[in-house]
């Protein structure tokens, strides 16, 4: 049987007439509409055009546990190494602090242990012979709090400890493992740490050493790149409060120490500085009250045990630390 293609209309009119709804030979000649019904109808169908395939959406950016979004080369290698290193080995380094009673305590550096500028921003002579007349050397007295001229990538800083500093590391050691995080350079936090610990007692290792090169953020600092440390059995003493944005319940804020005023033209003495400045000493007798309370509340089990294993996962030292601190600044 011959097969022929018919127009729309055609199909239409065709599909009214089956429904009795008009006469074909209304539309189209009687010798059309004879010669239409010896044939075989196929229903006209108009070109599809083939549809491209959408490509996939590109993955979502690399978010952070301090959420904020990094850009794809941002101290990737060196903080995924630590947080890596953190979640393979940090819950034996909890466990192992706990049998010794130990906390863990982490401190900025700038403003809140020493202060330090660099020597050609005293641009006054004076202010720099006054100064260099009170300089000590750091191998020669490693023991004071004492104004100091160390050399960072080249350049020669000005160094004053807050009073009292290497007092309170040598007391706080005794309660908790010490870590430093400032948001200076990696050399200058292994300087000043250095400086701080010559004998490499209270800062053993590099790891405990965290500088801005090392963090997962440029602008905020994160326990997630400190081997140890995590929200519930950490300490942190500050300065500024707003650059530990996840952290704000385990801060002890301090008061800035400026040994140094912060002039536009250049830095210059403090003469208002105190010399007596008794931030650390109080916030000693605070940790002491905090590490008493903790290890009163939660006595360790014993090495090895799996009631160890539950205890470092689930004891916690915010509220303990919130009912000694307030949110006082010390």
């Amino acid at each position: 049987m011959a097969t022929s293609v018919i127009s729309p209309l055609q199909q239409i009119l065709y599909r009214q007439q089956r429904k009795r709804k008009i006469n074909i030979e209304d539309y189209i000649s009687e010798e059309e509409s004879k010669k239409a019904k010896r044939i075989k109808t196929t229903r006209y169908t108009p070109p599809v055009t083939p549809v491209a395939k959408k490509s996939p959406p590109p993955p979502p950016p690399l978010l952070m546990s301090n959420t904020k979004e990094l850009s794809d080369d941002y101290n990737r290698a060196q903080n995924k190494r630590l947080r890596l290193l953190s979640l393979k080995c940090g819950n034996t380094i909890r466990k192992s602090s706990f049998v010794e009673k130990k906390l863990c305590l982490v401190l900025d550096l700038d403003h809140t242990l020493l202060h330090s500028v660099r020597v050609q921003d005293v641009v006054s002579a004076n202010e720099r012979d006054y100064l260099n007349e009170r300089v000590s050397s750091p191998t020669e007295d490693s023991y004071g709090d004492n104004l100091y001229i160390t050399t960072v990538n080249g350049g020669e800083r000005y160094t004053k400890l807050r009073p009292h500093t290497r007092e309170f590391l040598k007391k706080a050691s005794g309660m908790f493992q010490l870590f430093i995080y400032t948001m200076g350079t990696r050399a200058y936090a292994r300087k000043m740490g250095k400086l701080l610990d010559p004998e490499n007692v209270f800062f053993k290792k590099n790891i405990n050493v965290v500088s801005r090169e090392d963090s997962t953020s440029e602008t905020a600092k994160n326990l997630d790149v400190l081997v140890g440390p995590n929200g519930r059995n950490t300490v942190i003493i500050d300065d500024t409060k707003s650059v530990w944005p996840n952290n704000n319940r385990n801060l002890i804020e301090i008061d800035k120490y400026k040994y140094f005023t912060d002039e536009k033209l250049g830095y210059q003495l403090n003469r208002d500085v105190d010399e007596e400045d008794g931030a650390l000493k109080s916030i000693l007798e605070v940790l002491e009250d905090i590490h008493k309370t903790f290890f009163d509340f939660h006595p360790v089990p014993q090495s090895g045990s799996a009631e160890l294993e539950e205890y470092a996962k689930s004891v916690d030292v915010r509220p303990v630390l919130g009912a000694f601190t307030s949110n006082e600044v010390y």
